[in-house]
């Protein structure tokens, strides 16, 4: 009884953290629209709720260590001053230096691209190329905090002229969650495409393996169900097989007995 008790435990520990991990980490995240996402494990991250409509950005103006301003709106591009080169933009630096400021797009909302960085976070990005030997590109990283609305911090150019403007938005917003019913990203997942067509070839072998027994081989009761001995028999060699590996784990230094 008390490896069937160790068995149990095991069992359920790794049933719970398969649930947990499915449901709170992924590796890729499949842009829908310019602000929004679908994970690899169906759920959606939507920063939709954050777009400021009225042509300004959402987050105006951020200071950044090196000194510089950033704005950022999620989902609609914004202008940050007529006769610049931010306007119809989803990202602008706004560089200050003595009595003159300048003004650099930092991409549209068409170029917005999603992917996981090397801290395994979520980030979206915006590539402006007024000259295409210098890209320069916005990096927003999503946070995600339950508790807060929207915070963004800039931090600025990664590098001396490396192009790359890099900003962090703290968000309850930025956290991958379920989609709601009739999101643009309900959409089916390869794992959901899998199990359709794992339950449609289940239905389509129960049906004809019936079909088979009962009218070509005209076979009755419980025999009429396709391979019946061997899924009668397959919850038992389940059974055996988990007893004989846990058998082995708990036997410290055991050995295969040597043919």
């Amino acid at each position: 009884m008390e490896l069937y008790g160790d068995v149990l435990f095991i069992f359920t520990t790794l049933t719970i953290w398969i649930t947990v991990q499915g449901a709170v980490s992924y590796t890729k995240c499949t842009k829908v629209n310019s602000c929004s996402c679908l994970t690899d494990n169906g759920l959606e991250v939507d920063l939709s709720p954050l777009t400021d409509t009225s042509g300004k950005a959402k987050f105006a103006d951020v200071t950044a260590t090196t000194g510089d301003g950033f704005s950022w709106n999620p989902c609609v591009d914004f202008t940050e001053k007529a006769e610049t080169n931010c306007v119809n933009v989803a990202a602008c630096q706004i560089q200050k230096g003595g009595d003159k400021t300048r003004y650099f797009a930092l991409g549209d909302q068409n170029s917005a691209v999603f992917q996981i960085n090397d801290k395994k976070n979520l980030e979206v990005t915006y590539t402006s190329k007024p000259d295409p030997t210098l890209p320069r590109i916005a990096i927003v990283e999503l946070v995600c905090d339950e508790s807060q609305e929207g915070t963004l911090t800039a931090t600025g150019e990664s590098g001396p002229a490396s192009g790359k403007y890099l900003m962090s938005l703290t968000s309850k917003y930025a956290c991958a969650k379920k989609p709601e019913p009739g999101s643009s990203s309900t959409t089916l997942t390869v794992g959901s495409i899998v199990l359709i067509v794992f339950l449609v070839l289940v239905i389509v072998y129960v049906i004809v393996g019936v079909s088979v027994n009962k009218f070509a081989r005209h076979a009755t009761g419980k025999e009429v169900v396709p391979n019946y001995t061997f899924w009668t028999a397959l919850p038992g060699l389940i059974k055996d097989g988990v007893l004989f590996i846990f058998s082995i784990c708990r036997r410290k230094g055991s050995e295969y007995s040597k043919i």
